[in-house]
């Protein structure tokens, strides 16, 4: 049930947010997002999260860094972080993140990184229109001298348990790194 209701929601929000970001009034595509945001919220409550958000919290809870901007800037580096132990089921979410026609013209081989390589353009893109930080640099919330607290206390974080890749702190602290500038 939480795959069916996450899948519906990356291709919901993936469709509905570049449109909304632009055309801010756009009633039709903020409905599609707040649908897509409550499948989103409804899959992960059932399924739980995992070290993306789990880093996430220790950013905030330290440095008090807003917890959608942690997401955004960490999502694509523990993807990279998880790609072995999670690379078929990425290579699924292709479809869902970019339709069915990349996904059909994509190697099935190249679809993992194919979805990790589509959200950081949409990423990109999105931060272009709206000044939204790609790096923790960017936030002016976050310092490096933050990292060893920010690791230890995702090391603590509940959501790790669930990671499909065991993490430790200094897979963290490299993590961080990655994301730093």
């Amino acid at each position: 049930m939480s795959d069916s209701f996450a899948e519906k929601a990356i291709t919901q929000i993936c469709q509905a947010l570049p449109v909304v970001v632009k055309e801010g009034k756009n009633r039709k595509a903020r409905l599609v997002m707040a649908n897509g945001s409550l499948l989103a919220g409804a899959a992960f409550s059932n399924s739980m999260v995992g070290l993306v958000h789990a880093i996430g919290h220790a950013l905030g809870g330290v440095c008090r860094l807003a917890h959608g901007d942690a997401m955004t800037i960490l999502l694509p580096a523990v993807m990279k972080y998880n790609l072995e132990t999670c690379r078929e089921r990425y290579g699924e979410l292709l479809l869902y993140v970019a339709g069915p026609e990349v996904y059909a013209r994509t190697p099935a081989d190249q679809r993992a990184q194919k979805t990790i390589d589509t959200l950081v353009a949409l990423r990109r893109r999105l931060a272009e229109q709206t000044g939204l930080p790609l790096t923790l640099s960017q936030t002016g919330k976050v310092k490096r001298e933050d990292f060893p607290a920010v690791a230890r206390t995702a090391m603590n974080d509940g959501a790790i348990i669930v990671n499909p890749a065991e993490a430790d702190y200094d897979e963290i602290i490299g993590i961080l790194e990655e994301v730093w500038a």
